[in-house]
């Protein structure tokens, strides 16, 4: 799919989805944004901002707004972010009915959860509306990531793009870091960093959950353009079990690859003895 064709749909005009319109013009992913809202004038208020700012980003993505989830009907990726009026993700039973409406209406399209708390979704919707497990990815994991690799760096005094520090697990606070993967700058990470220093990185991460919108909005963001692109890259979302990796059914933060389709492969890491035992342990939460 090319950028230049692409169309993306983000379903609620809050704080996360407004973001992430602009960041989808910065970085140019997508032909057209069209930003969904039931408070129309909040959706086109914010459309308007981020289409007037595109020509100072060198941009010429058209960016639409509208009240109507029937348009995400020719979407090649929709995501479900927040709603103006309230500023709450789609959570609960208002959710799994959005989740089954722009399912219904679009067949084709990966949906992506740009929120922090909609793992339950992800698993209620393959359990009530028995939608391909491909189909849905929640992405807030991603934005957690990037924020361990900015602390990373700043303990390391490396840049955070020289940082890779994967995971697994469960929001707010089962996660497995998994250090004896990580790199910084090309060296190991157990090299770099003490068991005392990881430990209280570890704490520190427990309190930064959830993300903030624009956090949550660049991770969609990176998302929308691997779906969208011509490449096949991983990212760290929230994705179902098949049975091999872990249970069938049960939503968790792991790699996974992203395409046209949605998710095409999960990339369970090779945990530790230590880290197995953690991941047991959530599992059966």
């Amino acid at each position: 799919m090319s950028f230049a064709m692409a169309r993306v749909a983000i379903v609620g005009a809050g704080p996360i989805g407004g973001a992430l319109a602009y960041a989808l013009v910065q970085r140019r992913v997508g032909a057209t944004v069209v930003l969904l809202d039931e408070a129309i004038n909040v959706a086109a208020g914010k459309a308007l901002d981020v289409r007037q700012a595109a020509p100072v980003e060198q941009a010429d993505t058209r960016v639409e707004s509208g009240s109507d989830p029937g348009a995400v009907a020719t979407a090649d990726v929709v995501v479900l972010a927040d709603q103006a009026a309230s500023g709450q993700e789609w959570q609960g039973e208002p959710g799994l009915l959005m989740v089954e409406r722009v399912a219904r209406t679009n067949a084709r399209a990966p949906i992506l959860l740009a929120g922090a708390h909609q793992a339950w979704l992800i698993e209620r919707a393959l359990a009530e509306l028995r939608l391909p497990v491909r189909r849905l990815a929640g992405t807030a994991p991603a934005a957690f990531a990037g924020a361990m690799r900015a602390l990373v760096a700043d303990a390391t005094g490396a840049a955070s793009l020289d940082v890779s520090v994967p995971l697994v697990g469960l929001p707010p606070d089962q996660w497995v870091w998994l250090w004896e993967e990580g790199t910084v700058a090309g060296e190991a990470m157990l090299a770099r960093l003490s068991d005392a220093q990881l430990r209280s990185l570890e704490d520190r991460m427990v309190r930064r959950w959830p993300p903030g919108p624009y956090a949550l909005a660049s991770a969609a963001a990176t998302a929308c353009r691997i779906v969208l692109g011509s490449t096949r890259q991983s990212v760290t979302c929230f994705v179902l079990g098949d049975g091999r990796a872990w249970d069938a059914g049960r939503a968790m933060a792991c790699a996974a690859s992203l395409g046209p389709d949605g998710v095409e492969d999960v990339r369970m890491p090779a945990l530790p003895s230590r880290g197995r035992a953690r991941l047991a342990g959530i599992l059966r939460m």
